[in-house]
């Protein structure tokens, strides 16, 4: 059995167990698979190879996310660099930047699995949380761009069954599901598998728990907005940008300092920045001297741009607006996400749109 497969996702269990209960011997144990894991497994380039990791793409998301875990509890800035060069080289071969990983290394169709973005998406947000420029982005990416539409929310072609026992009811207990969806959808070619697993449900849930937690962060005075959603506390209320045309909206509830992330391909005019001082730094927005119990109109400018994916030999055009994708190339097929993008007749005809775009073109080769 490949190292992955084994001792390599078992390491993120054992960091629960320590940062649970500080008991001593699981971090001593993670250390030692870690230690391993860089000698014989994972090397300092971040390759991926599948005859050492194995053909399990999960297991190679969750070594990696276990990983992560462990310089995020210890703090490590090495093991940390490590992951990160993974996430930008070796993943590449299995899986986009938006967070689809194809369920198999040797698969040959487009099927992924919601496990595997559930890791990716945890191990972007233990990146963004330790500086990482690009990572809370690309975090909120995997969940607007792939991992929320991928849900299965309408259970209602689910057939009510009398027997077996276990089955009976199913349908009306049941509240979605996440399974193994395609870049796009659900299907990838007339009479594919299209499944949904129950326990995939767990780590799909999982992720969405770490997603919520990251949402907002406070560091001393500061309180990070990590990922552009609706979100109140005692402390803060803040409205996304997402369907306010690029207007976000912050209510301040106790005196300290705020940023927010810019999302991808976007500006922010601080001139029209009303109630506070603001000013930017990399892909913050940074609001001083925000008097409490006040609104802070916060004028996004969103534009659209156009992302171009080459997995092996399938060519993906979204179009996106900041994290979000408004259109997709799916060459006709059924159960898709989003809205078809034609990619050669729409493009052409929007040739001015890509003009101004083209610096946001990006090639995600996953060639073996």
């Amino acid at each position: 059995f490949p190292f992955p497969t084994t001792f390599g996702r078992y390491i993120g269990p054992l960091v629960k167990l320590y940062d649970a209960t500080g008991l001593h011997d699981a971090l001593q144990q993670a250390l030692l698979l870690k230690e391993s894991c860089f000698k014989n497994i994972l090397n300092s380039q971040g390759d991926y190879n599948p005859t050492i990791f194995g053909k399990h793409t999960h297991s190679t998301t969750s070594m990696i996310s276990s990983l992560a875990q462990l310089g995020d509890v210890t703090n490590d800035l090495n093991t940390l660099t490590r992951v990160k060069n993974f996430m930008e080289n070796g993943l590449k071969e299995i899986a986009l930047d938006f967070g689809w990983c194809v369920e198999s290394y040797y698969r040959r169709t487009l099927l992924g699995e919601i496990n595997n973005t559930s890791d990716i998406m945890e191990t972007c947000l233990v990146l963004g949380k330790h500086g990482f420029e690009g990572y809370y982005a690309r975090a909120e990416r995997i969940l607007r761009g792939h991992f929320l539409p991928s849900q299965l929310l309408d259970t209602e072609f689910i057939p009510e069954q009398d027997n077996p026992e276990e089955k009976r009811g199913l349908a009306s207990r049941s509240k979605g599901a996440f399974g193994f969806p395609c870049p796009y959808g659900h299907e990838d070619f007339p009479g594919s598998e299209i499944a949904f697993n129950w326990d995939i449900v767990g780590g799909g849930v999982g992720g969405l728990c770490e997603a919520y937690r990251h949402i907002n962060t406070k560091h001393n005075d500061l309180i990070s907005i990590n990922l552009l959603f609706d979100y109140d506390d005692k402390e803060i209320s803040f409205k996304s940008p997402y369907g306010r045309k690029g207007l976000c909206k912050i209510k301040l509830k106790s005196n300290n300092l705020v940023r927010v992330r810019i999302p991808t391909n976007c500006k922010v005019d601080i001139e029209k920045v009303e109630g506070c001082t603001p000013f930017i730094i990399g892909e913050w927005v940074y609001l001083k001297k925000i008097k409490s119990e006040i609104e802070v109109l916060l004028p996004f400018n969103l534009q659209t741009y156009y992302m171009e994916y080459l997995f092996r030999d399938k060519l993906i055009i979204f179009e996106w607006k900041g994290e979000e994708v408004l259109r997709a190339t799916s060459s006709g097929k059924r159960l898709c996400y989003f809205k078809e993008l034609d990619s050669a007749n729409e493009l052409i005809g929007e040739a001015d749109s890509i003009t101004n775009a083209i610096g946001n073109v990006a090639q995600i080769s996953g060639t073996s």
